[in-house]
């Protein structure tokens, strides 16, 4: 799997490609928050074998410590 990150106008772009099979995964966000679901700080997902998957997250501006992300398995 490959993960990245790309700045957008009014946050960013966290991307994971899958080169394997399909598999159940998180994305954990600190000091992030997705703008459809501003409570949680975890996404829940499947991702296909083979497939991409984007997600656009803001910044929250009322944390005070680094920005970080990572995904875990579900």
């Amino acid at each position: 799997m490959f993960q990245y990150i790309l700045p957008g106008k009014d946050g960013y772009y966290i991307g994971l490609e899958n080169k394997g099979s399909a598999i159940r995964m998180k994305l954990i966000l600190e000091g992030l928050y997705d703008p459809n679901n501003p409570d949680d700080d975890e996404i829940s997902f499947r991702i296909g074998g083979k497939s991409k998957k984007v997600f656009f997250v803001k910044i929250d501006e009322d944390y005070d410590g680094d920005l970080t992300f990572y995904f875990d398995y579900a």
